[in-house]
């Protein structure tokens, strides 16, 4: 079945059988989760170089870590020592601990199942254990979690980030998100591939419906639509992975605003140094210029999303 008529199934259809069941094979999930938190971990590790952190003083706290690859990545190419990694699913935890196991040097290692913003007494105590000196850095990397959560727990999230970002005098934040790409004018065109208006259409009120966003598309041609720049991201993201759109539609991708993301940890913490850019995953861009074509209604110049942010906040560092 070919891309249009995925599309047209999915219109017809409503996504009214979703569930939480990916319909990627397993061993393609595993793999491109190896993929970027490979990519993210080498991230880190180079923000622990820039700023000279002597890394035996490091307690690595990894939230969202995709099966524990980007900690088995840190712990096999580095020389952090202490480590907790919080996993929503019991299931990855038990699988990345039986993986992890035979594999790594001597370390310090505790995976946490469950929800990290409700789990912070339990954290703490894990730090406290894993403590060494008053010269420990606290390391806390957030990589796809917030754009899940932030639109019903923003008081739990300032909750939490305040709790270790106040507590502790040594703290490196860093977030990698997808993000509304306020790169783009508040109103874009849209064309992909060699879908017709129509069945961008019919699929974008789909999904605004869906994840409760602003409806204004109109046709302009036929095969280009006008709609604003978040339900364009939501449309383009839902497409790229169109054979898991009913585990796919469950995620907004477009939930965190970067210029309020810094804000708010700015609220929290008012000693950070806060660095922030807006950035696209290899793999989003590649499909992108293969398949999309988004341009400026007013002067029709083309377009690029940037729809991740990645903000590194220090204190005491």
């Amino acid at each position: 079945m070919g891309l249009a008529e995925k599309v047209t199934a999915i219109i017809s259809d409503g996504a009214g059988n979703a569930d939480d069941t990916p319909r990627i094979a397993p061993e393609t999930y595993a793999a491109a989760f190896r993929a970027s938190s490979t990519a993210k971990a080498m991230e880190v590790l180079s923000a622990t170089d820039k700023f000279g952190l002597d890394q035996s003083k490091i307690i690595y706290i990894s939230i969202g870590s995709s099966e524990c690859y980007e900690i088995e990545y840190i712990l096999e190419n580095s020389d952090i020592e202490r480590f907790v990694g919080f996993d929503i699913s019991h299931a990855a935890c038990e699988q990345a601990w039986g993986r992890l196991a035979t594999s790594i040097p001597p370390k310090q290692l505790t995976l946490i199942s469950g929800d990290a913003l409700h789990n912070t007494a339990e954290l703490h105590g894990y730090i406290r254990e894993l403590s060494k000196s008053p010269d420990d850095i606290i390391l806390i990397s957030i990589h796809g979690v917030l754009h899940e959560i932030i639109q019903e727990t923003v008081t739990e999230l300032q909750s939490f980030v305040a709790s270790l970002c106040q507590r502790y005098p040594n703290v490196l934040l860093y977030i990698r998100e997808p993000c509304e790409p306020t790169n783009l004018p508040d109103r874009v065109f849209l064309e992909f591939g060699d879908l017709t208006a129509d069945q961008l259409e019919g699929l974008g009120r789909l999904i605004a419906r869906k994840l409760n966003l602003l409806d204004d598309i109109s046709k302009v041609s036929d095969r280009a639509i006008r709609c604003n720049r978040k339900l364009a991201s939501e449309l383009i993201v839902k497409l790229f992975y169109i054979d898991d759109f009913e585990y796919e539609i469950r995620e907004k991708i477009t939930a965190v605003d970067p210029t309020s993301l810094a804000s708010l940890l700015f609220a929290i913490e008012p000693h950070f140094t806060i660095e922030q850019s807006l950035m696209n995953s290899a793999s989003f861009q590649r499909q992108f210029y293969e398949q999309v074509r988004l341009y400026d209604p007013e002067n029709q110049q083309p377009l690029l999303p940037l729809s991740f942010t990645k903000l590194v906040a220090t204190k005491g560092i």
